[in-house]
């Protein structure tokens, strides 16, 4: 993933590819992940999210990350309301 020309994740030996990455109103970057139910759990999922928290907490402010799953949008409405 790429912003202004820099990668936003690098991870060796796994891929992160997000659904979807937005610069914020406030000039953050989220990265939004979303999974149904059906995957939530799932092994790679897990390391996926775990992957874009640790991102976000790195970046000094500069981002974040949001997984919503199954349509349950309340971590993403709360993190438009705050930008």
């Amino acid at each position: 993933m790429m912003h202004d020309g820099k990668p936003l994740i690098r991870v060796p030996a796994h891929a992160v590819i997000s659904d979807f990455i937005v610069e914020l109103a406030d000039g953050r970057i989220a990265i939004v992940e979303y999974k149904g139910a059906h995957l939530a759990s799932d092994p790679h999922e897990i390391l996926k999210r775990d992957i874009g928290e640790l991102w976000a907490r790195q970046s000094g402010g500069k981002a974040v990350f949001v997984r919503v799953v199954d349509r349950d949008w309340t971590a993403l409405d709360a993190l438009v309301a705050a930008a």
